[in-house]
């Protein structure tokens, strides 16, 4: 028989934290000596047999208690619950990127100079611990330095929102992605492309002339481009003047007793021939051929393809006679080109140069084409 005067145990609820171990105290009623723990009111299972319990729980539970008589058997027919309600600590990750100038830094009351993971337990106001990380990345500010070099012609230059117009040093202050300012200096060298123009004189004997991959049959211009160290082309023009050599050809008619006679350099002592080479004012060599006539020997000159030539120097209209039969009288400027062709007839012929410019001449007679004698001819 169950006695109805056991009386009911004497419980309270109770508050733990996680991990911490659980003990559950009862107290029986009069006339029992110990406790049986149910997890409900109506449960027929004994969880244990004793006034004090350890469960292992994992969020707060309700535990039943009954006082128990061991000697006769004897459970009260009450249940007094027991809750045991489980406080829940704090788990907290945090992340900061902060910048050098912000250290040292302080998070919950404690200080850090340097990168790292930490770590924090502390006491909530429930007693159960709280666990907090922290993940501290500290970043750097730089000082930079950056170069450029390009030529004249890529003027203006933009880096990082600055116009350069010339060659100098620009400062910006950039941020990186974590806020923290980092200050980059452009120092900026501009090339200078050189435009050289060159002069050159030479004869019409050197024709023709090689300059830089160039080849002058003439005088004229070209100009060539040349890169110069960082990339930046320059160009060099060549002005070429040519001075014309001259092939001449010359007769004079002189008594005997005018012998000797000299000519540039050279002393005729009788009739003949004699050729010298001249430098002109422009210093180019030029070959001169000079046949001195004496009355004597003007028969047997004559008996040579003849030609004469008068006056000379003229002021344009000169006259021609010859022993050739026929051929051509061909008049040249001194750049070769032909300014007058007539055909040889018997007597004399003019030769008007009045349309051309002051300056020498070249007349050459040709029996067919066979060149018989070349003269300079001075129109002034």
């Amino acid at each position: 028989m169950i006695s109805s005067d056991i009386s009911r145990a004497i419980t309270h609820d109770v508050e733990f934290c996680p991990n911490d171990n659980i003990l559950l105290t009862a107290v029986p009623g009069f006339n029992a000596n110990t406790c049986r723990w149910y997890a409900s009111a109506t449960d027929t299972v004994v969880l244990a047999t004793d006034t004090v319990f350890s469960p292992v729980i994992a969020s707060t539970t309700t535990f039943y208690v009954a006082s128990y008589n061991t000697l006769n058997g004897i459970e009260s027919p009450e249940r007094v619950p027991l809750t045991v309600e489980l406080q829940q600590g704090l788990y907290r990750e945090e992340f900061a990127d902060v910048c050098v100038e912000d250290m040292p830094y302080l998070w919950n009351n404690q200080t850090y100079y340097e990168s790292g993971t930490f770590e924090q337990v502390i006491p909530t106001v429930n007693g159960c611990d709280s666990t907090f990380i922290l993940h501290l990345a500290v970043h750097q500010r730089y000082n930079l330095g950056d170069y450029a070099e390009i030529c004249e012609n890529e003027l203006p230059y933009t880096w990082n929102g600055v116009t350069f117009q010339s060659a100098g040093v620009e400062t910006v202050t950039l941020p990186s992605a974590y806020g923290c300012d980092s200050v980059v200096t452009m120092r900026l060298v501009v090339l200078h492309s050189a435009d050289v123009q060159e002069e050159r004189t030479i004869c019409s004997a050197e024709l023709p002339y090689s300059w830089n991959g160039f080849e002058f049959e003439d005088a004229g211009v070209q100009v060539a481009t040349f890169p110069i160290p960082g990339g930046c082309d320059s160009t060099v023009t060549m002005v070429l003047t040519v001075n014309p050599s001259y092939s001449v050809e010359d007769t004079m008619e002189l008594s005997v007793n005018e012998l000797p006679y000299e000519w540039n350099g050279v002393v005729f002592t009788e009739a003949g021939s004699q050729t010298v080479t001249l430098t002109t004012a422009e210093g180019c060599d030029s070959v001169v051929s000079m046949y001195l006539l004496t009355p004597d020997a003007v028969s047997d000159f004559a008996a040579a393809d003849f030609v004469r030539v008068w006056p000379n120097p003229s002021e344009g209209v000169f006259h021609f006679s010859t022993n050739l039969s026929h051929g051509q009288v061909m008049v040249f400027d001194v750049y070769g080109k032909m300014v007058m062709v007539k055909e040889i007839t018997d007597g004399v012929s003019t030769l008007d140069l009045s349309g051309c410019a002051d300056g020498m001449y070249l007349l050459k007679v040709t029996d067919g084409a066979v060149v018989k004698r070349t003269l300079k001819l001075v129109k002034r």
